[in-house]
């Protein structure tokens, strides 16, 4: 329907993308916890258009804690041709609680470990996400990664995604050193870290 008045080509249009905006509310609006609408959800996640695609999988992940599964978002982190952006909600989207939590502990260990070297794009974005995420389903994992490379990296972005990460593991130590950083907004992480797990030494 939301395609009835498209034209078969439109110069310079992406395949698909005509009618995008009807299919957005409706991916917005599907009920998430009532199974027989999850295909139509699903074949949203996959519309050629990125904002109908993060508004599906929006949705099926808030039917997680029903369905038990994650592998839409598994897909979507994993697709090399899919924008850095759906890339990162979908990674933060990720529940301990989904079946198939041991390989998505092992995928989100490889992303958190491509650090790059610098401020690389989207490199960085995913990098960090994956190391927050990770703290949650794989904490030793986790903590070799900030102990050995996130907490001493170059870039601040990734140090700050160190402080989270040791955050959930309420990793005092790691927190303690971070509030010294060169730079504030690691810092403000440390600090809040360290306030958040209750430690006296935030002063």
């Amino acid at each position: 329907a939301a395609r009835a008045r498209c034209p078969s080509t439109a110069p310079g249009a992406v395949a698909g993308s005509c009618g995008w905006e009807s299919r957005y509310v409706v991916a917005q609006g599907l009920e998430p916890f009532d199974l027989a609408l999850e295909p139509i959800l699903t074949f949203l996640s996959h519309d050629p258009v990125f904002q109908v695609r993060l508004a599906a999988l929006r949705q099926l992940a808030l039917a997680i804690p029903q369905t038990k599964t994650c592998r839409v978002l598994i897909d979507a982190m994993v697709d090399s041709t899919e924008v850095p952006l759906v890339q990162a909600e979908a990674i933060g989207m990720l529940d301990p609680h989904c079946e198939e939590h041991d390989d998505i502990a092992v995928r989100l260990a490889g992303v958190a470990q491509d650090l790059g070297s610098s401020f690389s794009q989207p490199t960085w974005q995913l990098a960090a996400r994956a190391l927050e995420m990770l703290a949650q389903f794989d904490p030793a994992e986790a903590q070799h990664i900030i102990n050995d490379e996130a907490a001493g990296h170059s870039a601040w972005m990734e140090r700050a995604a160190a402080a989270r990460a040791a955050t959930t593991l309420k990793d005092s130590a790691t927190l303690l050193k971070l509030v010294e950083d060169l730079d504030d907004n690691v810092k403000s992480e440390a600090l809040g870290g360290l306030a958040s797990i209750g430690s006296g030494q935030t002063t």
